[in-house]
């Protein structure tokens, strides 16, 4: 028998503490492997929440908002029939920062880790079983070294402290334009209350791999000056800022519902709105490609001319910094184009008409949630599938933009 095998047996019969008892604390390539198939038996990571959390003195350190959260209420038929039920949170919860004194981040998704060693749940999604789920990307290097030192109680050595306090990171584990824009920008809403509740202008942690859209975006808010890029590792923190996160990629929302915050999104959306921003009156109806990224249309060069005669601007978002496609779609009456990140920009747009065009594979009610949030009208397709894109129905396409832009 292989060690591998052997080391699966015992993660059975004794769990991941006797697994690591056996092996001296070792995490070696057959014990790394028996926890990555048997991830259920990884629970041993501590964690706690910001409940848990006091200052030195005994007082919580939380700036909170009233409890909300969006209501989805569909009268469509037609969106019923594709969509089926939309999962939802249906609670409502709280938007809040705290400031956790003397902690330490880990990794380059800046995991917090209070002076116990147990991983602060607000730091990585709010949600115990997303966490565990996700563990390979919050934790993409130290996830065997963290859990061996809580399983043996081992502090680390002498660890420097990061130069800028506060200190509030901007750091996803997934590098997706999608939940940077709905997950992560919203989130700025309770540091702004922080802010104005402090008078103190925190520095804003993001990863040193971050894709151009992340500073882009942060600077277009005004936030430039004060991004300090973070390259992993860990380091000591005086005073971390951590604010409420609402789970919204459609791959959470199967698992936990959508759990949209108005506040959140609409402080987003007036940030961006009230920007002086170059206007585009030649692209009033705008058409986002995925020719270049992805999902493409099979048979694009059927649906160009049909575009051109619906007065379509053809754009790929992608190819544009960040104040270039807000603009665009800020200023925009029609907003069509494969499901993708991108139409994650409708929530800047005003009364808009979305068109939005699914593989039959592939269909999430993603942004008809985010357009009913902010009124604006909403159509599908459902389209057949051509190897790894989508072929259109050319007659139903034209009927569609007929029936939509009367």
């Amino acid at each position: 028998m292989g060690l591998a095998e052997r080391a699966k047996i015992v993660l059975h019969s004794e769990g991941i503490e006797g697994l690591l008892r056996r092996s001296g604390g070792k995490i070696n390539r057959e014990v790394r492997e028996a926890i990555r198939e048997n991830r259920q038996f990884v629970y041993p990571y501590r964690v706690t929440d910001h409940r848990q959390i006091r200052t030195k003195d005994g007082e919580s350190n939380v700036w909170e908002r009233d409890p909300e959260k969006i209501e989805v209420n569909r009268t469509d038929t037609d969106e019923k029939d594709i969509f089926g039920r939309i999962p939802t949170n249906d609670r409502e919860s709280t938007n809040f920062v705290i400031k956790v004194d003397e902690c330490r981040i880990i990794d380059e998704t800046a995991v917090a880790l209070l002076d116990g060693g147990e991983i602060l749940l607000d730091s990585v999604g709010g949600n115990r079983d997303y966490f565990f789920y996700r563990m390979d990307d919050y934790l993409p290097t130290s996830k065997y070294e963290l859990l061996r030192r809580q399983i043996y109680r081992r502090e680390p050595g002498d660890i420097d402290y990061l130069q800028n306090e506060p200190v509030f990171p901007m750091t996803p584990p997934y590098d997706n334009f999608y939940a940077w824009v709905i997950e992560y920008l919203p989130k700025l809403r309770m540091l702004d209350v922080y802010e104005r509740e402090t008078g103190h202008e925190p520095a804003i942690l993001i990863k040193s791999t971050s894709p151009d859209f992340v500073p882009q975006s942060l600077a277009y808010l005004g936030y430039g000056p004060r991004l300090e890029r973070w390259s992993g590792g860990e380091a000591r923190v005086k005073n971390l800022l951590i604010a409420k996160h609402r789970l919204n990629t459609s791959e959470a929302a199967r698992r936990y519902g959508y759990d949209l915050s108005y506040d959140y999104l609409n402080f987003l959306r007036k940030r961006v709105r009230r920007r002086p921003r170059q206007s585009h009156p030649d692209a009033d109806r705008i058409y986002i490609s995925r020719q270049n990224a992805g999902r493409n249309v099979a048979n694009f060069d059927e649906l160009r001319p049909i575009l051109h005669d619906h007065g379509f601007t053809i754009v790929c978002l992608e190819e544009l910094p960040f104040e270039n496609q807000v603009e665009l779609v800020a200023d925009a009456s029609v907003v069509m184009g494969p499901h993708g990140a991108g139409l994650a920009h409708l929530i800047f747009g005003e009364d808009l008409t979305v068109i939005e065009m699914f593989n039959r594979l592939h269909i999430k009610p993603t942004y008809y949630v985010l357009s009913e949030a902010f009124g604006h009208e909403y159509h599908s397709t459902i389209n057949d599938v051509d190897g790894g894109d989508i072929r259109i129905d050319t007659v139903e396409i034209e009927t569609l933009l007929q029936s939509a832009l009367a």
